[in-house]
């Protein structure tokens, strides 16, 4: 269930820098259930790429800044990369 609430705006879209770099890692702003403040949950989330000939060659995607909350960081394993994404 998708609900647009009272705060925030979507931010700009991202894309890929070119097609040799591919989705490898992400991260998720959000803030702590069950807290006074929370309100907002998800806030911001930001993909990293990684170059297919250098994994070890990593752009971020960009992001916008979130209303609040703290960062989780995810990454791909060595050679791997993110196919698909539900949130």
């Amino acid at each position: 269930m998708v609900a647009e609430g009272n705060l925030g705006d979507w931010g700009q879209w991202y894309w890929t820098p070119n097609k040799n770099w591919l989705a490898c890692g992400v991260a998720l702003q959000s803030q702590k259930e069950n807290t006074l403040s929370e309100e907002t949950a998800t806030n911001a989330i930001d993909i990293d790429y990684c170059d297919t000939f250098d994994w070890n060659k990593k752009k971020l995607g960009g992001h916008d800044t979130g209303y609040t909350g703290e960062w989780d960081f995810k990454l791909c394993p060595k050679n791997m990369y993110i196919s698909a994404m539900e949130m």
